[in-house]
């Protein structure tokens, strides 16, 4: 196993293009995760968040299976509908790297490594005046 993230760390550090493609699969993860994990903490379906942002069902499942862009209005209107507000942090990269060498998880064993490489993740999210640190766990 180790073997392997030092091999997937090694590509990433050589490959700008697809380091820069698995940072953008895992924020699109991430993002996708935490809007699905919201809902569920609401009690709400696809319909109703549908309904709420005045938009079909459809388009929802679209947005969250990816087969439609999320732009960062609509992630937006996404929390604002689901009464919370997004707040991004940025990690360097080092650091990141840094974490991923420390990890003693088997991220590897049943997801595809473009979008599990690096563990460091960490979104906050404000949820009416109560902060929320919510750790992404892979």
């Amino acid at each position: 196993m180790a073997d392997l993230m030092e091999k997937i760390e090694k590509e990433l550090k050589e490959d700008r293009e697809l380091a820069m493609l698995a940072r953008q699969e895992e924020l699109i993860l991430d993002v996708t995760e935490l809007i699905i994990e919201k809902m569920e903490q609401k009690r709400l379906n696809k319909s109703q968040l549908a309904r709420m942002l005045n938009t079909n069902k459809s388009h929802i499942t679209q947005l969250l299976r990816g087969s439609r862009n999320m732009t960062l209005r609509t992630v937006s209107d996404i929390f604002f509908g689901l009464d919370y507000k997004l707040i991004i942090d940025a990690t360097p990269s080092e650091e990141c790297y840094k974490q991923f060498r420390q990890t003693e998880s088997n991220l590897f064993v049943n997801r595809d490594y473009t979008t599990d490489w690096m563990q460091h993740k960490q979104l906050t999210v404000y949820q009416n005046t109560e902060l929320k640190s919510v750790e992404m766990a892979a």
